[in-house]
């Protein structure tokens, strides 16, 4: 009897707590939580703000596993700039972002050379998506679009470079 009094006064207090049983309420769901991550923007001369061609503009995705299978994880993802400047990157991912400070690094380079208006020095950007536009997602995993314009990406010429090619 005591037993069976104390079977119902935890069946009632787990009860109250919450826990209503074992039994699945809704369909089983696998997954992550993930969002589309996009950054655009122009790359233009400092100088002149006329517009850069061939600019590499890239991030490297923050993997929250780190070291995964003894394999350090690089995955470059990039854009070249087009001929009016312009560049996108885009991401589907669960955590395109720092965790720290919710941020992402872009990575701004020259690698043409004095093709393309000049030789121009490499810049970094620390791209915080809180600042950018949110569009919500739909559904229980999509958490929606994430999209940051950078307007423009003032480079400034390397002279050190021409210079020595001379």
């Amino acid at each position: 009897m005591l037993i069976r009094g104390t079977n119902w006064a935890l069946a009632g207090l787990l009860t109250a707590c919450g826990f209503g049983g074992c039994d699945i309420v809704g369909p089983a769901e696998y997954g992550s939580p993930e969002a589309d991550f996009v950054i655009k923007g122009k790359v233009v001369n400092k100088k002149d703000g006329q517009p850069i061609k061939g600019i590499r503009v890239g991030f490297i995705p923050v993997n929250r596993f780190g070291v995964m299978y003894g394999v350090i994880q690089t995955d470059y993802k990039f854009s070249l700039s087009d001929g009016k400047g312009e560049f996108e990157l885009s991401e589907k991912d669960y955590n395109l972002r720092n965790d720290e400070d919710n941020t992402v690094s872009v990575y701004i380079e020259d690698i043409d050379g004095v093709e393309n208006s000049g030789k121009f020095k490499s810049d970094t950007l620390h791209i915080d998506f809180r600042q950018g536009e949110h569009s919500p997602g739909k559904g229980n995993w999509y958490q929606g679009k994430y999209t940051v314009d950078v307007k423009n990406v003032e480079l400034e010429e390397d002279l050190t470079q021409t210079e020595n090619q001379e």
